[in-house]
């Protein structure tokens, strides 16, 4: 008759268990919306149609995002398919979302301005859990005759109430006044479209 040996017990658990625990450990971490720590992106700006053969090239010239003017106010297959291309070629999106509340481009301008915001902020909800979103761009070059310090303040803020956590950026032009909308917030970084953006501690003020 055999005896019940604690010591045997264990050693079989162990030996049985520290494989499986390689396994896990050796899985890579899953994949998060936002900038990495440590990076500054590269973006190419209106990257073209989203298939894996022109984002594989873009990838072969040193970017790191992409970009699509207006994303966001695409169909939502569309939207996901840019989203799901970008990621299998390792590429983060600078998600476009300046169409719900530019007045000068559709759907926006289209729209009530009470229905902007209300729509800006479906869509943060709808695509901020997909991995492949890096930042939100909420403008695109704005003008004091048509978007004030304020509003883009706002809108902003309306972003950032849904997703503290992904940051915001919109592009600079060099028009009238252009640098009352470059004291907007320390937490909201512009950018310029005609320079390529490369690492730099300024990652830091991404917020």
């Amino acid at each position: 008759m055999s005896t019940w040996r604690p010591r045997t017990v264990w050693r079989a658990a162990f030996l049985f268990l520290l494989p499986l625990a390689s396994v896990l450990w050796a899985q890579p971490a899953a994949e998060k919306p936002g900038i990495p720590a440590g990076t500054f992106p590269i973006v190419a700006f209106s990257a073209g149609n989203p298939t894996d053969t022109n984002f594989a090239e873009v990838k072969s010239y040193g970017f790191d995002y992409v970009h699509r003017y207006r994303l966001t106010c695409r169909d939502e297959a569309q939207v996901k398919a840019y989203l799901d291309t970008a990621q299998r070629q390792k590429l983060k999106v600078m998600m476009d979302m300046s169409g719900f509340v530019d007045p000068r481009h559709s759907p926006a301008k289209d729209m009530p301005p009470e229905e902007r915001l209300e729509a800006l902020r479906a869509a943060v909800r709808k695509w901020k859990d997909h991995p492949a979103v890096g930042f939100w761009y909420i403008y695109d070059e704005p003008s004091p005759k048509v978007m004030t310090p304020a509003q883009l303040k706002e809108i902003h803020d309306v972003v950032k109430a849904e997703c503290p956590d992904i940051p915001t950026a919109y592009a600079q032009h060099w028009g009238e006044k252009w640098w009352d909308s470059s004291r907007l917030s320390t937490s909201s970084c512009p950018i310029s479209t005609r320079c390529a953006i490369r690492s730099s501690p300024r990652a830091r003020n991404w917020r």
